[in-house]
Formats: structure tokens, C-alpha cells, sequence
């Protein structure tokens, strides 16, 4: 008998896949929806039983296709890009709050600063979809990518912050 068996079955890689999803959805629109105000949520339409089928069948394999070892690397550097952005998200946040004190003619670079930043952001983001599909094979590789995409988007924020100082 297998040690993970309701990840074995349709119900459990089913389970996964819709936690895997609202994660990345979640990550993906949470700094806009909490500056724009209340948002309004529908219910999205269900996927056919064949969209439903091919991504249980992506996620299944996916999820298999790691060792444990991958498996806890994984979780570190999900973690490591959890801190980032919260980081990123406070320097943000410290800028927009700066802006609100500057002369009008000011708040134009302020506002252009932010808007980078959250292309920044942005790239932050889409690092967890690479981290969720990368398998043993190309783990190493996708690893130091994210890695650099971190310190990266670091370096770009504290540069664009120090614009603003000038």
C-alpha cells in the first residue's frame, strides 16, 4: 500500500490541482484587487469533464514526477519567494505612502516607480508556476533561475526606491 494514498486517487490529485490553482491565481491578482478596492467574485464555469481530465492527468504526473528531495526543495524556494514578495509588497506600499506627501508635480515619478515595481512584482509571481511544474530533470536549472529572478527583482526595486531619493 502506498504511503500517500488520497494523493493516489482522482479525489486527492483533484484536491491538489484546485489548491495549486487558487494559489496561483490568489498570488497573481492579490496586490491589485486589495488597491482597487472591493471585488466582486462569480462562480467560474465548471470545466468540461476533458479540460478536468487533462489537467488531473498533468498535475498527477507532475506530482510524480519528483523526489522528495525535489519535493522539500520546492517548498523551500516557495517560501523564499513568499518572502520577497512580501518585501516588495512593503517597499510598494512605503512609496505609494511617500507619494501622498509630495508636491503634485512629484506624484507623476512616484506613480511610475510604483508601476515598476509591480512589473516586478509581476515577475515574482510567475516564478511559482515555474517552480510548481518543474520535475527532477530540470529542477536544478528552474531552481537557479528563480533564484536569480529573486535577486534580480531585489536589486530592481531597491534602484527604483533610490530613484526617488535623487
Amino acid at each position: 500500500m502506498s504511503s500517500t494514498p488520497l494523493l493516489n486517487s482522482p479525489l486527492g490529485s483533484g484536491l491538489l490541482m484546485a489548491a495549486l490553482l487558487s494559489l496561483t491565481a490568489a498570488c497573481s491578482s492579490g496586490r491589485e484587487s486589495l488597491a482597487e478596492g472591493p471585488v466582486s467574485f462569480t462562480q467560474p464555469e465548471a470545466p468540461t469533464e476533458i479540460e478536468y481530465d487533462q489537467a488531473n492527468n498533468e498535475l498527477f504526473g507532475a506530482y510524480h514526477s519528483i523526489s522528495d528531495e525535489v519535493w522539500q526543495e520546492k517548498e523551500v524556494l516557495n517560501s523564499e519567494l513568499d518572502q520577497q514578495l512580501v518585501a516588495v509588497d512593503l517597499k510598494i506600499e512605503e512609496v505609494e505612502d511617500q507619494a501622498k506627501n509630495v508636491p503634485a508635480a512629484a506624484k507623476q515619478a512616484y506613480e511610475q516607480v510604483v508601476d515598476d515595481m509591480d512589473t516586478e512584482r509581476e515577475r515574482l509571481v510567475e516564478q511559482y508556476q515555474r517552480i510548481n511544474a518543474a520535475t527532477d530533470e530540470n529542477w536544478e536549472e528552474v531552481k537557479s533561475g528563480v533564484r536569480e529572478v529573486i535577486q534580480d527583482v531585489s536589486l530592481a526595486v531597491t534602484n527604483l526606491a533610490t530613484t526617488l531619493d535623487q
